[in-house]
């Protein structure tokens, strides 16, 4: 979020993002070095519910469902996982806290990057890492001035649209008819206004880890003997235990 702050944002070519940001230091994305901080990330949110999923394209970004209560039972659920994180693995999280996903990311990337005009977020001051608070009903207030580039699952075509169309934040546009809406995007036009309205009805779906280590290859001999398929066997032991140790694991 600090980054894009400075004009940085997905899709950029290095050179087109240090014009924006000279000073930043930046790390080629290994994903097998990441991959296991992610599943232990998971693995830790799930421990809370069983409903976590990582936002798509973004290993490092979680949604979880933390069941329906009050906004402080919850609050003390997201500060129980960021609590988790950073003692299991040494990470800083930050959490928001909403009734859709929409909201609940923006509320946290809000926060980071202090655009917290025309809406008053309820952090715990007190706490190292505030737990922004959008609470139900008062979704569309805060995200009416806020930039349609919170809404990260635009269609690029679509996103392409939206300036000869003059809608630049999420009130301009939930403020367009619907109708005209799915005449210049087509059905997912309904969608696109239910979402600028802060109305995020998308499940989070249940935790479900990477697959397994794995390693195969297609025996070509038509009568291979016992010598030759623990030849076979050692090669993709060899493989698996090449992979585990690359990226740190063990098995």
């Amino acid at each position: 979020p600090e980054a894009e702050a400075l004009g940085v944002c997905a899709g950029q070519s290095w050179r087109h993002a240090r014009r924006h940001a000279a000073g930043a230091i930046f790390i080629p994305y290994e994903r097998l070095r990441y991959r296991p901080f992610t599943e232990r990330i998971g693995g830790l949110l799930h421990e809370l519910t069983p409903w976590v999923e990582t936002l798509p394209g973004s290993e490092e970004e979680f949604f979880a469902f933390l069941g329906v209560g009050s906004p402080e039972e919850g609050e003390l659920l997201a500060r129980g996982a960021v609590d988790a994180i950073r003692d299991a693995l040494g990470l800083e999280a930050r959490a928001g806290l909403a009734t859709g996903k929409v909201v609940a990311r923006t509320g946290v990337r809000c926060w980071v990057l202090g655009v917290r005009d025309g809406f008053s977020l309820t952090p715990n001051t007190q706490h190292l890492t505030p737990v922004p608070i959008i609470p139900p009903g008062r979704e569309r207030q805060f995200l009416r001035p806020l930039s349609l580039d919170y809404l990260w699952d635009m269609a690029p075509e679509h996103r392409r649209r939206l300036g000869p169309l003059g809608l630049r934040t999420f009130g301009q546009l939930a403020a367009v008819p619907q109708r005209l809406l799915v005449e210049q995007f087509g059905p997912v036009g309904r969608w696109y206004r239910l979402l600028a309205a802060g109305i995020d009805a998308r499940r989070v779906k249940p935790w479900a880890p990477h697959p397994t280590i794995s390693s195969r290859l297609i025996v070509e001999e038509d009568e291979a003997d016992l010598p030759l398929l623990d030849g076979y066997l050692e090669l993709l032991a060899r493989r698996v235990s090449d992979t585990l140790i690359a990226t740190g694991q063990y098995a």
